[in-house]
């Protein structure tokens, strides 16, 4: 819930929120940055790192504006498979490899974007057989160019540190576009689109340039995280690239820390992905029905997330949440 900025103890209590958080944050990227030093196993930090970037990023479309993209991970790959063909293929350093990713995951988002006419389920679905389709497109193309069904490689540009400060830089940014968004105008008219659309629209604001870039925004973090996530694996094929589980997984780790808030996706990534593998590693057999059970419970006992539940039942507690 947004606080009031005309009440001068709001505006406080929110200046001492944000100093809060800029300590924490701070703290716990000092602390990520440290891992490749004190370990040379991070892979679950790595990946932590890309689900908080991921859930990050999907709350910018579906939580503040209210669009949510069953088919997310079109982006995803498709930054996947530019990284690999520009420095795979083209031999171009990846420095440009991931500018193009960005480039390619933001113009596949202003092609798609006649979509966002669309609302509700009808959205979700569109983006869901868009997955698809990028999948099948990218399993048939020509075997030389795109590796057909047994993918691509990079092996001659791995680089597991450096792609993991890569991981580490997305999802901090991402973050902290998504509180620059959660406190500024930009994010108020998202909030106004999500909250009542054809009350925003009277109101005068440009839906469709709002939404656009909100968009645009989303699919690029995607697209940037697939590049760098590839960098890392250095095998990429359509299965993984293109795996719905990503989209889900991006969508349940945001929903779970709380939609439409700039800390909650941070919160529910950490401690959803920390679950999640802990119940792969000691009961893998039961890894899907035990996941399953803990989100429901979860869901049911807090229905707006944990961030928008603990808002909602503990009044005192909302200037420390954003």
């Amino acid at each position: 819930m947004p606080i009031s900025t005309n009440d001068p103890s709001a505006r406080e209590g929110r200046r001492e929120a944000l100093i809060a958080y800029a300590v924490v944050l701070t703290t716990g990227a000092a602390c990520l940055a440290a891992v490749p030093a004190m370990t040379g196993s991070y892979s679950f930090y790595f990946y932590l790192l890309m689900w908080i970037a991921l859930a990050a990023g999907i709350n910018i479309m579906a939580g503040f504006t209210g669009y949510v993209a069953f088919g997310y991970v079109a982006f995803f790959g498709l930054g996947s498979y530019s990284t690999a063909i520009l420095a795979g293929k083209l031999a171009l350093p990846l420095g440009f490899a991931l500018l193009g990713a960005l480039a390619i995951g933001v113009t596949a988002s202003l092609m798609f974007s006649r979509i966002l006419s669309l609302r509700g389920i009808y959205f979700s679905m569109v983006t869901l057989a868009i997955a698809v389709i990028c999948r099948a497109l990218i399993s048939i193309a020509p075997t030389d160019f795109a590796g057909g069904a047994h993918g691509l490689s990079l092996v001659s540009s791995i680089n597991p540190r450096l792609a993991y400060y890569a991981m580490l830089g997305i999802a901090l940014v991402t973050v902290a576009i998504a509180f620059w968004i959660r406190l500024s105008r930009f994010g108020k008219h998202l909030a106004a689109i999500r909250d009542d659309l054809e009350a925003a629209q009277v109101a005068g604001l440009n839906v469709k340039r709002l939404r656009l870039y909100a968009w645009m925004i989303s699919a690029g973090v995607a697209a940037l995280a697939g590049g760098v996530e590839a960098w890392y694996s250095s095998v990429i094929d359509p299965e993984s690239a293109f795996n719905l589980l990503t989209s889900t997984k991006a969508i349940i780790f945001a929903a779970f820390g709380g939609f439409g808030t700039a800390i909650g996706p941070v919160v529910g990534a950490v401690l959803m992905f920390s679950v999640d593998n802990y119940i792969w590693e000691r009961y893998p057999s039961l890894n899907n029905l035990a996941l399953g059970v803990v989100i429901v419970a979860l869901m049911v006992f807090f229905p707006k997330g944990i961030v928008g539940t603990i808002a909602m039942r503990w009044q005192r507690m909302r200037k420390w949440l954003i």
